[in-house]
């Protein structure tokens, strides 16, 4: 899988509201007009730098609306070449603090994602538009609807103390969907903000869907003065001025590989393989699931000793299409996975010809797939199943979604996997599929594996929905640059 997809869809989610409380008599909470300028340090890099800028401005029925626009800015090198990750959010406020629009505009190295909602009562009307693509969306609204900006306004204020918690839904732009936060207050601390003490309140902030957990510093004016997110390339933003934010950066260097302590025999002879694994602040167990092929044994210190089996054939096979009502999500086409598209859905037919059998049919979808899509080392940009059948061309993460997709028009449920893939002495960043015939078999359509050998250890999936994608690709973005694996044993066959 690509660690700039990985990493671009990681990061964009750092935005949060960066404003000010107000000591003047306006009636807004926060002051208007003020620039804050961030920087972000990557694996201890200085790798970007985030803005806020807010005005005043009038909505189309004269409503007076405060406006923040905030731009953050990350490079990152791949293969020795410096990319920027750019992400553009423009979101309007009412005096309570509620959003009521936004606008962002996500340059993901050349792609660009526009999104833009609107409230609308009790609802929310949300267009994106992507790779010539618009899809219109209509979001209800929940009672508890409301910004952490509100949230910072109460701490400031007073009204959220110490020892309690806000929970609220609030609008993710980045992936165009609604998650429930949760805020707790810690006891107050002195920090350092640009050689000055403050005195500051530590928030942590949780996102439930996504999964992403973030540490906040918020002074008395209600201003973030400092973020984390200590288990995602131990990012860390603190308040800089504006010279420091536009000093020179270090692009983050983004490894495709752990190295092991020595080489493993062919890829596809592996039958079991045992690792030891540490990671550098965490616990190996929050960072790899165990599952039906991978066993994960905590050991000394956060490290793990974890057994990886070779996929076996499925004991059974289901006729097509499955119906199964809780399988649902892994049936449904998606901006990602446009499995209703009449290209994709006639391309399904095509290869199937009569074959109603699933297992049979899965394997006929993958060798078409691995038979017909170019191979290239690493292809950066995120893309749409339809583009990849467009191209036929990619590599591992284009070879798996549009495997997952044909899948998914031919009534199979699929899901996308992402990963770590042994290859000699080095464990490399890879996306594969899960398949579901009767029960879930993953299938590599890059290497050719019908059934993936035992050096694919599994660390994320996603049913493909922006949410889950997103999902995915945070829980895989906690291991740059922290994870380490050595061999203790394997087996292999012929």
């Amino acid at each position: 899988m690509s660690r700039c997809q990985v990493c671009l869809i990681a990061l964009g989610l750092l935005i949060l509201p960066l404003r000010a409380f107000s000591d003047s008599a306006s009636p807004w909470p926060f002051s208007v007009g003020e620039t804050l300028w961030y920087r972000i340090t990557l694996l201890g890099r200085p790798s970007g730098y985030m803005s806020s800028a807010s005005r005043l401005v009038r909505s189309e029925d004269g409503e007076e609306l405060l406006e923040v626009a905030e731009r953050q800015v990350v490079t990152v090198a791949l293969g020795g070449e410096p990319m920027r990750l750019v992400d553009d959010l423009v979101t309007n406020y009412r005096r309570d603090l509620t959003p009521v629009r936004w606008e962002l505009r996500l340059d993901k190295l050349g792609v660009i994602q526009q999104v833009s909602a609107r409230r609308e009562g009790d609802r929310l009307r949300v267009v994106t538009e992507e790779g010539g693509q618009r899809r219109e969306q209509i979001l209800a609204l929940p009672t508890d609807f409301s910004s952490e900006l509100a949230v910072f306004a109460a701490v400031a204020k007073g009204a959220l103390k110490p020892g309690e918690s806000r929970t609220l839904t609030a609008f993710v732009p980045q992936v165009s969907a609604l998650d429930t936060e949760t805020i707790a207050v810690g006891e107050p601390e002195i920090v350092s903000v640009q050689g000055q003490a403050q005195r500051c309140y530590p928030l942590r902030v949780t996102m439930q869907q996504i999964g992403s957990e973030i540490r906040a510093w918020v002074n008395e004016k209600g201003q973030v003065v400092r973020y984390q997110l200590p288990a995602l390339l131990n990012a860390l933003v603190e308040r800089v001025s504006e010279a420091e934010a536009l000093a020179e950066l270090s692009p983050l260097v983004l490894a495709n590989s752990i190295a092991l302590d020595r080489a493993l025999p062919r890829t596809e002879t592996l039958t079991q393989v045992t690792l030891r694994a540490t990671a550098i602040g965490q616990e190996v167990a929050a960072l790899v699931p165990a599952g039906r092929r991978q066993q994960v044994e905590p050991t000394e210190e956060g490290a793990a000793k974890i057994t990886v089996r070779r996929q076996q054939p499925p004991a059974r096979s289901v006729r097509l299409p499955v119906t199964e009502a809780d399988l649902g999500q892994y049936l449904r086409a998606t901006p990602l996975a446009q499995s209703e598209d009449p290209q994709i859905q006639g391309l399904a037919r095509q290869i199937l010809g009569e074959e109603q059998e699933a297992w049979r049919a899965a394997v006929a979808l993958h060798n078409w797939v691995y038979r017909n899509l170019t191979k290239v080392e690493s292809e950066p940009r995120p893309i749409t199943a339809r583009e990849v059948l467009e191209q036929k061309r990619g590599d591992c993460s284009e070879h798996a979604l549009l495997l997952a997709t044909l899948a998914r028009a031919a009534g199979i449920p699929s899901r996308l996997i992402a990963g770590l893939a042994a290859l000699s002495d080095k464990y490399f960043y890879h996306a594969w599929v899960e398949v579901w015939v009767g029960e879930w078999v993953e299938m590599d359509p890059t290497w050719n594996q019908t059934l993936v050998d035992a050096g694919h250890l599994r660390l994320a999936e996603s049913a493909m929905d922006e949410v889950s994608f997103a999902r995915m690709s945070l829980e895989t973005g906690r291991t740059l640059g922290t994870l380490s694996l050595s061999v203790i044993d394997y087996e292999a066959g012929p």
